[in-house]
């Protein structure tokens, strides 16, 4: 599969209520496949916090979550060019309700051990030119927790 590569990052932010991890809306006309998503925190550490928090990644929404900041993707290829993706972070109004938002996966996270979602070619999420698409917790957590991610996709076109 031919594209860019190119990955959004987040670091540390302390959160008590649901939110959305990453938005990325995908540029008219340049199809983005996610490739990878990875979640951890610093917050729950001892054996007596087991916790855990529904993640998922979802799509069709036609409007941005509020509260966040803009995030800009970096190449993984040194020197290639900007990705035309509009990325954001830690939306506390998750998941604008407009448009028929669509639940493509979801996972109980057991918040001890950092999430790392790999996905093979055949199970990239794809998300058509144009299209906005999250990846949030969508369960509080149960105190204030510090968490951080990285989104890896491939820009198409």
């Amino acid at each position: 599969m031919s594209g860019r590569i190119y990955s959004i990052q987040w670091d540390g932010t302390a959160e008590t209520v649901a939110f959305d991890v990453f938005e990325i809306l995908a540029a008219a006309g340049r199809p983005i496949d996610i490739l990878s998503f990875h979640l951890s925190q610093i917050t729950v550490k001892q054996d007596a916090n087991e916790e855990l928090v529904l993640v998922q990644y979802k799509s069709g929404q036609t409007t941005s979550g509020t509260g966040g900041a803009a995030v800009t993707p970096v190449p993984r290829l040194l020197g290639s060019v900007a990705s035309g993706a509009t990325c954001e972070f830690h939306n506390h109004t998750t998941q604008a309700s407009a448009g028929t938002i669509v639940t493509h996966w979801g996972t109980y996270w057991n918040m001890r051990m950092p999430l790392d979602l790999w996905l093979p070619p055949e199970q990239v999420f794809q998300l058509t030119g144009g299209a906005r698409c999250t990846f949030s917790v969508d369960t509080a957590p149960a105190g204030s927790t510090t968490f951080a991610a990285t989104c890896v996709f491939r820009e198409v076109g």
